[in-house]
């Protein structure tokens, strides 16, 4: 298997993970009947996704976009 095929496999992964991740969150809403707190499942789910993504950009060099890394940048000017 090609390395970038590898790595596209993870990306699309990754994005089919983050749109599915919000679903034991609105099963736990649903179930409750309140929004008080996150569901456990939907961050672990969302943090997997998150960095299978993650791992695809730093693959392909794309850059990250960080809020952290904006604000930084401007306070050294």
């Amino acid at each position: 298997m090609d390395v970038a095929y590898f790595f596209q496999i993870l990306g699309t992964t990754g994005s089919l993970i983050m749109c599915a991740s919000s679903i034991p969150q609105i099963i736990k809403t649903y179930r409750t009947k309140s929004a008080d707190s996150l569901s456990g499942s939907y961050l672990a789910i969302l943090i997997m996704g998150m960095l299978l993504i993650l791992s695809y950009a730093l693959y392909r060099k794309d850059i990250v976009y960080s809020p952290a890394a904006e604000t930084a940048g401007r306070n050294k000017e």
